[in-house]
């Protein structure tokens, strides 16, 4: 396509713009919608310090260290439309079905799926921030001239990482109060209440990202033992608890959370459709003149919009963010995706590049 190296489209615009077309089972055209494009930045401003004192046979150190973390970027996944064409059963009249694989169905223009994420405000920056804390206190005993042991008790803290305009937040919070228009009596925007509510379950009540987590102290002690008495030898043991942060690269896949996402899947609904799926073909039109995947329309739209969507594709919304535990300090990063009925959301597998919306 003119002015974009990461788009393209049939000679004749039938199959609209379109970021990747993959052919089963051979190698895809074009670049991976779910990488690219994007830039990432992070940043960590550090300060630490530790006092050590002496006392005969007997040492002890305390200390401590404060980061401040900025990890910011912009990741437009699925912004641009992916065509999979994939192996089926064809059928031509007089003769029995037959096998095809993907370059068959590519032929006659019949993609099993079309996927594209949908948005009111196509603008994929994150910018998140995190303060994190650790203090620690230890004593080294030399117990005899051959033996060293050492106890300590660290403690650790990270804030949930926070957007620097606040806006994930917001997002995280919506309520169905901040979305008008949820008319249930209505089958269009009922079908969008009851795909939000599904939505706001499985928030769970969150504020950030994750929940922070203010107990983690970790107790550590080690031993150092000499049999010989020579220094040309040495039995080590030891043990610890450690505590981490979920990484940045992993966390910042939370930008993917309604309304600044709306992944879906224009593809199979009981036959094989044409191109005419294409998001860029929906009439009214679905998406705006010349953009690229902005929505028509505004927030008070969306339940129409949405809901006729979700009630002829049987989409739901997806998002990607970090499952909540009883105890917060264990957090498995999952992807939340559609199982073919609007307003249900199940967990479908962890993040990589091969999910689907």
């Amino acid at each position: 396509m003119p002015g974009s190296p990461l788009v393209f489209s049939s000679p004749q615009g039938r199959s609209g713009p379109v970021g990747r077309i993959r052919f089963d089972p051979y190698s895809p055209i074009g670049v991976d919608p779910s990488s690219f494009a994007q830039d990432r930045l992070g940043e960590t401003t550090a300060a630490a310090g530790m006092v050590a004192m002496n006392r005969g046979n007997h040492e002890f150190r305390f200390g401590g260290e404060f980061r401040y973390v900025r990890f910011a970027g912009r990741l437009d996944r699925g912004y641009r439309a992916e065509i999979d064409f994939t192996s089926g059963y064809t059928f031509d009249i007089g003769d029995p079905p037959a096998m095809g694989d993907g370059v068959v169905f590519a032929a006659a223009g019949l993609p099993a799926n079309i996927f594209q994420t949908l948005a009111l405000e196509p603008d994929s920056r994150l910018d998140l921030r995190s303060r994190e804390l650790a203090v620690f206190i230890e004593h080294r005993w030399k117990v005899a001239p051959n033996l060293l042991i050492t106890a300590g008790l660290r403690y650790d803290y990270a804030s949930p990482p926070r957007s620097h305009d606040g806006e994930l937040e917001q997002r995280l919070s919506l309520t169905e109060a901040n979305v008008p228009g949820l008319d249930v009596s209505d089958p269009i925007r009922a079908q969008f209440a009851s795909t939000f509510r599904a939505y706001l379950t499985h928030l769970d009540g969150r504020k950030t990202i994750y929940d922070s987590d203010g107990d983690n102290f970790g107790p550590r002690i080690g031993l150092v033992w000499d049999p010989s008495r020579r220094g040309t030898f040495a039995v080590r043991g030891g043990y610890g608890l450690v505590y981490d942060v979920p990484l940045g690269t992993v966390v910042m896949q939370s930008r993917n959370t309604f309304p600044a996402y709306v992944p879906l899947n224009f593809g199979v609904q009981g036959i094989f459709p044409g191109y005419a799926r294409n998001p860029a073909f929906f009439p009214g039109p679905l998406l705006v003149p010349g953009s690229l995947n902005q929505l028509s329309g505004s927030a008070e739209s969306l339940p129409e919009v949405l809901g006729g969507l979700f009630f002829v594709t049987r989409n739901a919304l997806s998002f990607t963010l970090p499952e909540r535990f009883p105890d917060a300090s264990r957090t498995r990063v999952e992807r939340w995706g559609r199982n073919g009925v609007a307003g249900s959301i199940e967990a479908r597998c962890t993040i990589c590049r091969h999910c689907r919306p």
